[in-house]
């Protein structure tokens, strides 16, 4: 076939992301893939600075739909959207970039607790500089094991719990001594 084009290594039907419980769930879906290795996830706060998040293997060779997820934590809160490169890879080397963009204004506002799971540090980010708050640890028993009175600095409390806590599920309550607001979250302990 003289004017026949040589075939797309990935048909992409779809790529975006979401904001979902302070998290960005990034879907992407391909219609057939050929000779594809693997996905690099990238994502900048500026549209021209990249960071790599992860990579995703690739099905090589298909025909089918396939889809592809994968959840960022979003350690970095900067700005009102977030820009994210998905590059697709073949064995040879070859790449193809797509973008998309996700709002994040709502993320900027909301207290975040992460990692979760943790191992013995949690950092909360988002709160109200030079304010006082006092932060429980709330085992499954209803039990508080862990209690402190903190000043974030930076908008960001980071808490070493130094091996003190087994694992497991907790709760971490988090009052402000300001408005007297109490949010709780969900952690669990690795």
């Amino acid at each position: 076939c003289t004017n026949c084009s040589p075939p797309v290594p990935v048909k992409l039907i779809r790529f975006n992301g979401e904001l979902k419980d302070n998290l960005v769930e990034l879907k992407w879906v391909t219609a057939s893939e050929l000779n594809n290795h693997y996905f690099e996830l990238s994502r900048s706060f500026d549209g021209k600075v990249f960071e790599q998040i992860t990579t995703v293997d690739g099905q090589g060779n298909t025909n089918n739909i396939t889809e592809y997820s994968f959840t960022d934590m979003l350690p970095v809160l900067t700005g009102n959207s977030v820009v994210y490169k998905l590059k697709q890879v073949d064995y040879n080397g070859e790449s193809k970039e797509f973008f998309t963009q996700v709002n994040i204004a709502e993320y900027s506002k909301s207290i975040v607790v992460r990692p979760n799971p943790f191992d013995n540090k949690v950092t909360i980010n988002n709160l109200k500089f030079g304010e006082k708050y006092e932060v429980e640890i709330i085992d499954v028993r209803g039990t508080i094991v862990w209690f402190a009175r903190l000043t974030p600095i930076d908008n960001t409390l980071e808490i070493n719990f130094s091996n003190n806590l087994a694992p497991g599920q907790y709760l971490l309550n988090l009052k402000s001594n300001e408005s007297r607001k109490v949010k709780t979250f969900k952690i669990n302990k690795s």
